[in-house]
């Protein structure tokens, strides 16, 4: 699937180079992934999706997650000799992925993606990264790494993730299966998730829901009633602002700074800033938008959850700077590479602990 490996970024560039190097691959493919889920999911998901206020920060994001993280277990794997990487595919592999549109949010990469990288690893041999494998394969990794390489499981396999399926399947309750038309029931006992370009409305991993198309969903016009809950939100540059403990309505979005704003979804307040001041708990849900809180500073909180400045993660209650390899930390989200060793973000190894 599109950005599962390489993360999220912002949109490409019209003129692909037609050969990237292995250490540009994660801007180059992640700008395009990043641009799909703009395109079909549109800005406000694409944000909470990416966890970027702004392509710019996305585009940090994906590359420091790719160079900290899957990088080094590329290179690694490559001087074993288990793999080989081919960067005359890049432009192609770009082509191919605007070609499929939002169809690639929700299938396997297609050929002149998978060509980037050459496995040399025949099923059953030991792997721990999927494109060592030969043709048609994956790499299970159970228990522990090194795992197998495996191939692809068909409808109804068993199955821990989306990358043991074949291209055009999910990993649903544990088999592998077609994601859901529009119309669809989704998620909740099912465990149905939605084609490329539809949202589960109203379901959850408890509720069942319904495949609906991201234009439906964000439909609602100014004035009009919204319902955070069951995925009935409002057009583009609105909000669905909650009014009381049982009215929600579409309002006024994209507020300045200083200015008063309501507990809502997508916030009310503009690309950086946040609404400060509504307090569930307390009943009291009106505030003032105010920028999005850095390093030291106590993490804002937002109906969608807690939130720091792009370029930053909420710590233990406290905003800090997600950090290059080298760079202090307490958790593996505090590095880009998602690898905390020992108060520091380490490159993980060929087979990460």
């Amino acid at each position: 699937m599109i950005g599962t490996a390489l993360g999220l970024t912002g949109c490409p560039s019209s003129s692909t180079p037609s050969s990237v190097p292995i250490e540009m691959l994660g801007a180059t493919y992640g700008s395009i992934s990043c641009s799909l889920i703009r395109d079909c999911y549109g800005d406000a998901l694409a944000a909470a999706l990416t966890g970027s206020t702004s392509e710019t920060a996305c585009v940090t994001r994906a590359e420091g997650g790719y160079t900290n993280g899957a990088l080094p277990r590329y290179q690694a794997a490559i001087a074993m000799g288990t793999m080989t990487y081919d960067g005359s595919q890049a432009g192609a592999c770009v082509d191919a992925l605007r070609a499929e549109g939002c169809a690639a949010v929700s299938s396997r990469a297609p050929a002149a993606c998978d060509a980037l990288f050459v496995g040399h690893v025949a099923l059953g041999g030991a792997c721990a990264l999927d494109e060592e494998c030969v043709g048609d394969a994956y790499c299970s990794v159970t228990t522990a790494c090194p795992g197998t390489c495996q191939s692809y499981g068909g409808p109804g396999a068993a199955c821990t993730r989306d990358q043991a399926c074949q291209s055009g399947l999910r990993c649903g309750n544990g088999t592998c299966q077609a994601p859901g038309g529009a119309g669809a029931s989704c998620q909740g006992t099912t465990g149905v998730e939605c084609g490329g370009g539809l949202i589960c409305a109203g379901g959850s991993s408890m509720r069942t829901g319904t495949c609906t198309a991201v234009t439906s969903v964000f439909a609602a016009g100014s004035g009009q009633a919204c319902n955070v809950a069951m995925s009935q939100l409002c057009a583009s540059g609105l909000s669905c602002i909650v009014m009381s403990a049982t009215s929600q309505t579409c309002g006024t979005g994209g507020l300045a700074s200083g200015a008063g704003c309501n507990l809502a979804l997508p916030d009310q307040c503009a690309a950086g800033l946040y609404c400060n001041g509504p307090d569930i708990a307390m009943g009291r849900l009106t505030g003032t938008c105010a920028v999005l809180p850095t390093a030291g500073m106590p993490c804002a909180t937002v109906l969608a959850g807690q939130a720091c400045a792009d370029g930053h993660t909420c710590d233990s209650g406290t905003c800090v700077e997600v950090q290059e390899n080298g760079g202090a930390c307490t958790v593996d989200s505090d590095c880009f590479g998602s690898h905390c060793v020992s108060g520091v973000c380490t490159a993980p190894t060929y087979c990460p602990s």
